[in-house]
């Protein structure tokens, strides 16, 4: 845009040409100018959310932690896109975020099951595992043990993710306090 800026002012009736023009213009000024052109008044910066999609509606309604909202919103979704794995994926997050684990779990298999997980779901279904062994200690070995094979899935779909890796180290970690302390428990029994 300031090339723009240059090309009109080249035309000046004055004779003194587009470059001396810019150069007389204050920086502030010419910069103030260049913003206009480029962003014309009445443009919202803030974050619209499209009214006619319920999947834009829910990942608001989830940044929001509206999360019984969002659920309601992908399940509208599901209905026009039965079984499309992303919108499955959200829907799992949503549910584990709402504390409902067993549903969160249930939609991330019926996407591993259907063969179309992405890493994002192998890491959801991971930490639905993981959340529902905190909330249920009798499940926890085993959970615990699934999610490590799904945070293991989510690392190899996708190996440069950071947080899948701490994840898994952390999932690992768990297992080992577990063992260090059942044997420990044996030692002395």
């Amino acid at each position: 845009l300031p090339v723009a800026v240059v090309c009109l002012c080249s035309a000046s009736p004055h004779g003194t040409g587009g470059i001396g023009v810019v150069k007389r213009l204050p920086l502030v000024v010419f910069l103030a100018l260049s913003v206009l052109l480029a962003f014309p008044v009445g443009v919202a910066f803030a974050e619209q959310v499209d009214q006619a999609d319920p999947v834009a509606q829910a990942d608001q309604a989830v940044k929001d932690g509206k999360y019984a909202d969002a659920i309601n919103l992908y399940t509208q979704a599901l209905q026009q896109s039965p079984n499309d794995p992303t919108i499955l994926t959200k829907r799992c997050e949503a549910y584990r975020l709402n504390g409902d684990f067993a549903k969160a779990i249930d939609d991330c298999r019926a996407v591993v099951n259907a063969g179309r997980a992405t890493a994002d779901t192998y890491f959801s279904l991971a930490q639905a595992m993981n959340s529902r062994s905190k909330a249920n200690f009798d499940a926890w070995k085993a959970d615990k043990n699934e999610a490590i094979g799904w945070a293991g899935a989510a690392v190899v779909a996708n190996p440069a993710n950071a947080a899948y890796h701490r994840f898994l180290a952390d999932r690992y970690s768990d297992l080992k306090r577990l063992l260090d302390a059942l044997a420990a428990a044996h030692m002395a029994g």
